[in-house]
């Protein structure tokens, strides 16, 4: 199974945020590597943007540029560079996050003999038996793979085709249109998701098929855009 690797980026104060980002990803012989940037938003410097880019693109040159001309969003970013992979699966990193050790080759293969896995995300603390936290709510867990209604987008290795799918989901609210997470997260919080039973609760998970792995994690470096 082949898998690209995605570094997905934005305008940021940090300059240096996105080297590290880079520099935490796991070794791997990936099919394609990419580095995925986001437009300016209409009240940023361009300019001064554009240096940026230009910089990226002589330090990793090893990398894949797709550079969006419009300020189109995590989710819409996900979706064009996923019709453009040849890959089977998909390693999405942000660019203000650094990623802790991870095997992504065993990775892989788990996520192969898991057929209901189609998104394993990394958590930005391990998920003990004490977990809590109002983004995920926990199904089951088994040995190191939690299944939860909820995941984040921050790193996370998918199934490519998956991801499509879940692209295409409605997109209703502001949030929901910018970002994969916040489709899980609007449903959970709606009257008839408190008011439904775990079947239909579950029927909705099988379409997601969201993991969250309960020891590797990222640290959040907290980038201002």
């Amino acid at each position: 199974m082949s898998v690209d690797l995605i570094i997905v980026g934005a305008i940021i104060q940090n300059k240096t945020m996105i080297d590290k980002a880079i520099n935490s990803c796991p070794v791997y012989d990936y099919n394609n590597k990419f580095i995925c940037l986001d437009g300016c938003p209409k009240n940023k410097d361009n300019i001064e943007y554009q240096e940026y880019i230009t910089n990226l693109k002589e330090n990793y040159k090893d990398y894949t540029f797709i550079c969006f001309d419009e300020n189109i969003y995590f989710r819409e970013m996900i979706k064009s560079i996923a019709l453009k992979s040849q890959a089977d699966k998909l390693l999405v990193i942000q660019d203000d996050v650094i990623v802790n050790y991870m095997n992504l080759g065993a990775l892989v293969d788990d996520m192969n003999s898991i057929k209901d896995m189609k998104v394993l995300c990394f958590w930005h603390r391990p998920i003990d038996n004490e977990f809590s936290h109002h983004w995920l709510d926990i199904i089951e867990t088994n040995g190191d793979y939690v299944k939860s209604h909820g995941w984040t987008e921050r790193v996370f290795l998918c199934d490519k085709l998956a991801i499509l799918n879940m692209c295409n989901y409605d997109n209703p609210t502001k949030n929901t249109k910018r970002f994969l997470e916040a489709i899980y997260h609007r449903e959970k919080n709606l009257v008839s998701w408190k008011q439904s039973n775990e079947e239909y609760k579950l029927d909705y998970w099988k379409s997601m098929g969201t993991y969250i792995h309960r020891n590797i994690t990222h640290k959040h470096q907290v980038g201002k855009r």
